[in-house]
């Protein structure tokens, strides 16, 4: 049979298995349950969450006070439809005179089972709709997780955004900086290189001027010579 629905066992003797696991049945103990193998476990597993695509398993037939027990374990509400069954069956009188008591006795015993069965069917859509409240409270545990990561890393991925902009900026203004001193040296170059040539001619102007005033001095003394000499002839 293959699983229609994950069950979890909450009982000795029931197997779990997830859906779509493919088990092998047994038997079917026609109380809701069947006899199966799965993997290394042996046990129980609900029917109502089994298909059969080739066919309907063999019925396994119980002893009837075994078959009671395992009624009553199975569910609470089942212990008073097997009371009603069991009473109607005590008080069954095959002798003709009780034929129609009979008759009303039998109809009375296949209501308790189908009540019983009804019962059973309600159960295992109660252990259904668990199991998928389970699973709903599980996925939307994931997905909360899965949402809380997300905003994690995108919150991760903005303050990585932001540094690589400061870094960008950082080294931009340094570039601005290392080129505005560098214009700073090349214009202070430039005013030191016009410095050193206005000393240079200063300095030439003034070997200029010594080597006038040289000359002036020298024109000077042979004036006074001369001017001394012809004084001393007349």
């Amino acid at each position: 049979g293959i699983v229609t629905h994950t069950f979890e066992p909450n009982d000795d003797g029931q197997i779990y298995a997830v859906e779509g696991d493919k088990l092998k049945v047994k038997g079917d103990y026609g109380d809701g349950w069947c006899e199966c193998i799965h993997q290394d476990q042996e046990g129980i597993f609900p029917r109502a969450y089994l298909n059969f695509p080739d066919g309907e398993p063999p019925v396994i037939e119980e002893d009837e006070e075994e078959y009671e027990d395992e009624e009553n374990a199975f569910d609470p509400d089942a212990v008073n439809v097997n009371a009603h069954a069991n009473d109607a069956a005590n008080a069954f009188d095959p002798s003709p005179g009780h034929d129609h008591e009979a008759d009303e006795l039998n109809k009375k015993l296949e209501e308790e089972r189908h009540e019983r069965e009804r019962l059973e069917r309600v159960y295992a859509e109660k252990e259904r709709l668990a199991l998928e409240q389970q699973q709903q409270a599980r996925e939307e545990q994931e997905r909360q997780s899965q949402e809380r990561l997300a905003r994690v890393l995108k919150e991760k991925e903005r303050l990585a955004s932001e540094q690589a902009h400061e870094r960008q900026l950082r080294e931009q203004k340094e570039r601005e900086l290392t080129v505005a001193r560098e214009e700073q040296s090349r214009k202070y170059g430039e005013m030191l290189q016009k410095e050193q040539q206005k000393a240079a001619q200063f300095s030439s102007m003034a070997e200029q001027s010594k080597a006038m005033l040289s000359q002036l001095q020298n024109e000077n003394a042979h004036l006074k010579q001369a001017l001394e000499k012809e004084r001393q002839e007349r």
